[in-house]
């Protein structure tokens, strides 16, 4: 994570995050490394991605609680609605005489129903063929998959908690990266799971459609995801508190100069989010995970 400064000399470095003015670049390296600057630049970097208003009329998102409250003012959703609901109740009430008309129709077609068994009687049917045919044409129950052979499932708010992490695993993130370090351990917990204990499903690849389990209630996840984001937001943190042990058993990480402060600074960096934009790191991720929890429709 790069740290928002400003700098009015060759030596001189202020950070924004923790309002702290370094003269030499010494002392901005050991800033850098505090618990302070690190949990200042994080809840910054967090913050900027998490948070948003939406508006409980229309659905639609703003980033600021000023942006909603405008919105508001001018959301004729409410409006429309009453419109559509009053429109829909007069189409019922034209309706109702047209279905009287229709059940008059029914019970007086008894005749031709008659005249209908009395056909099917005379047709020969090859009842193995018939049953082979809609069994082979029976579309998948996704309802009935999740609910029935995966009741037993485990929630996403106990998968994260049975994700044990070691110092290796701290190390291979610093160096692979934050999107394959966090994929790999997800995709590889899931791996070892029984199918119909995993706490999350894909039906549709393409699309990304990702059923999860919470609370133990499956339910489709919305567009961004947030269940899923979540637990990986969680590991990330998972690694960002290992960091700090591993900082302690690691002393001469400390040290500017030294390998292990490299070493230190890409785990710091990878952590909390790697390169790039942290949502769209995140989106990678899902991606990654879906491709491995596709549900086999047969």
């Amino acid at each position: 994570m790069v740290a928002r400064f400003s700098a009015n000399s060759a030596q001189e470095k202020f950070c924004a995050d923790c309002d702290v003015l370094c003269l030499r670049k010494n002392d901005w390296d050991r800033h850098i490394l505090t618990h302070k600057h690190f949990g200042n630049t994080l809840v910054a970097r967090f913050s900027a991605t998490t948070i948003t208003y939406n508006c409980d009329k229309c659905k639609k998102v703003y980033k600021s609680r000023k942006g909603l409250w405008g919105h508001s003012k001018k959301c004729m959703t409410n409006a429309a609605n009453a419109v559509e609901t009053n429109i829909i109740s007069e189409l019922r009430r034209e309706n109702q005489e047209f279905k009287t008309i229709l059940l008059d129709l029914v019970k007086n077609n008894n005749e031709l129903q008659k005249q209908i068994v009395d056909v099917s009687k005379n047709i020969h049917i090859n009842t193995n063929n018939v049953n082979n045919t809609i069994n082979n044409n029976n579309t998948f129950n996704l309802n009935f998959f999740l609910n029935e052979h995966c009741k037993d499932a485990m929630n996403i708010s106990d998968f994260i908690n049975t994700i044990d992490l070691k110092f290796s695993d701290l190390e291979n993130i610093g160096q692979i990266g934050y999107v394959d370090g966090l994929s790999k351990l997800i995709i590889g917990k899931l791996e070892k799971m029984d199918v119909y204990k995993r706490p999350l499903h894909c039906s549709d690849i393409k699309r990304e459609t990702i059923y999860v389990k919470d609370e133990n209630i499956w339910e489709k996840e919305t567009e961004l995801n947030p269940k899923l984001r979540k637990t990986i937001q969680q590991l990330s943190f998972k690694h960002i508190q290992l960091a700090s042990k591993w900082s302690e058993e690691h002393p001469e990480c400390k040290n500017t100069d030294s390998k292990m402060n490299d070493i230190y600074m890409s785990i710091i960096k990878q952590t909390t989010g790697g390169d790039g934009i942290l949502s769209m790191n995140e989106d990678k991720i899902i991606k990654r995970i879906s491709k491995e929890v596709v549900v086999e429709k047969v």
